[in-house]
């Protein structure tokens, strides 16, 4: 009943009350808007940086030739708690050739043009790329178990080295000529993979943007080593960015070289420093939206105040028949949190909306971050109620001759 009377008081002055309700839909949106974005976003980035490999680590040596990683010391980090694999790696700057012509417009590919020289990156891996680096082939295949077991000469690149010689991704059979300890090797492209997933260009993208990838095997042949540049440490579910594991591995292997010589790049680290900045910044950002939703909620009070004015005569005839103050402080609390509540669940929900379109057009997931809508709306109505306090209160103490003499 009090609702209903309320209802109706506020639809007396409708165009005052849409104004204030509007106001107040614009505050919370605004909060739910940026809470519904950073959730989604924080979701995508993380689900990204996961496909890039983040739940890994890079060990190497920073000695060069001088301490070299072996097999020994795969064994040695597989003993320690929290790996759940390793995959030696080896690395060294070359260049590619492969034939094709392309100008700035792909379309106007010439097939059989001069050869397109591209200085690139080779790594040697395994079969265990796909889990411990998490590459991804566009086309074709990644390199398997037979490559290594075998040394066969046989590749996967870069999408964009495919782009740029032929214009298209899908090169699958055609032939790659590498450089390696200074002779070029031709070798069969058996796979293409999508540019910038993988950790090691999380790592080196503003140096080394694009790579091929040949079996470990293969390269040691060819480039006549035996020991390994780095070796991928794929982590344990559970384990994070502030567990000891990187430092564990630094002070296994340095057991036998000299202090320093080792180090552990802990990429999860740098997955939960940039949550935390996401974080940072969306705190910010609601905190400005938050600011927008106090200034909103003070038109409460002032259409509150309106009203005790225009309704002192009918708050001195309630008094005189009988009415407490506690009943018409009431009444206008009613109506302030009302307003509050009807402009906030308006916001809520087109925020959400607007939100749920953005995910949609983007092509991310949308996260309905409940409690954040719960607590916006919530803090809104805190907020009206509060600022609805003092015309209640000027309402309820209000002398009804005095009310109904200045009406």
């Amino acid at each position: 009943m009090l609702l209903y009377k309320a209802f109706a008081r506020l639809n007396r002055s409708r165009t005052r009350s849409a104004l204030t309700v509007f106001g107040i839909a614009i505050g919370v949106f605004s909060v739910v808007l940026i809470s519904s974005i950073s959730a989604a976003g924080s979701l995508e980035i993380s689900k990204t940086l996961n496909q890039m490999g983040m739940n890994s680590l890079l060990v190497q040596s920073t000695a060069g030739s001088y301490a070299m990683l072996d097999d020994s010391d795969i064994q040695s980090i597989k003993q320690l708690n929290g790996v759940r694999k390793a995959m030696p790696l080896m690395a060294e700057p070359t260049k590619a050739k492969l034939r094709g012509n392309v100008s700035l417009n792909p379309q106007s590919f010439v097939p059989g043009g001069a050869p397109i020289t591209s200085d690139c990156f080779a790594w040697g891996i395994t079969q265990d790329a796909a889990q411990i680096i998490s590459l991804e082939a566009k086309h074709g295949r990644l390199i398997h178990h037979g490559d290594t077991a075998q040394s066969t000469m046989v590749c996967v690149i870069d999408e964009d080295i495919a782009l740029k010689a032929y214009g298209r991704s899908n090169i699958i059979g055609k032939t790659a000529r590498l450089s390696l300890n200074g002779s070029f090797y031709d070798f069969e492209i058996v796979g293409v993979a999508k540019s910038g997933i993988s950790s090691l260009q999380t790592s080196f993208s503003g140096f080394l943007p694009q790579f091929v990838y040949l079996p470990l095997t293969t390269m040691q042949m060819l480039s006549e080593r035996s020991h390994y540049d780095k070796i991928a440490v794929l982590t344990r579910d559970g384990v994070d960015g502030n567990s000891n594991l990187a430092e564990n591995i630094e002070k296994k292997l340095s057991a036998t070289r000299a202090p320093g010589i080792i180090n552990a790049t802990d990429l999860m680290g740098q997955k939960s420093q940039l949550e935390r900045i996401i974080g940072v910044i969306t705190l910010v950002l609601t905190v400005i939206a938050g600011i927008s939703l106090l200034v909103s909620s003070l038109s409460v009070m002032t259409v509150m105040l309106s009203s005790v004015k225009e309704r002192a005569r009918e708050i001195g005839i309630k008094k005189a028949i009988g009415a407490r103050g506690i009943d018409i402080c009431l009444e206008f609390l009613t109506e302030a949190g009302l307003l509050s509540l009807t402009g906030s669940t308006i916001g809520a929900i087109f925020s959400l909306i607007t939100a749920y379109i953005g995910c949609l057009i983007l092509r991310v997931s949308f996260v309905l971050d409940l409690p954040a809508v719960i607590a916006a709306i919530a803090i809104s109505l805190l907020f009206g109620m509060s600022f609805g306090v003092y015309p209640a209160g000027k309402a309820a103490k209000l002398p009804p001759i005095k009310a109904l003499s200045n009406s």
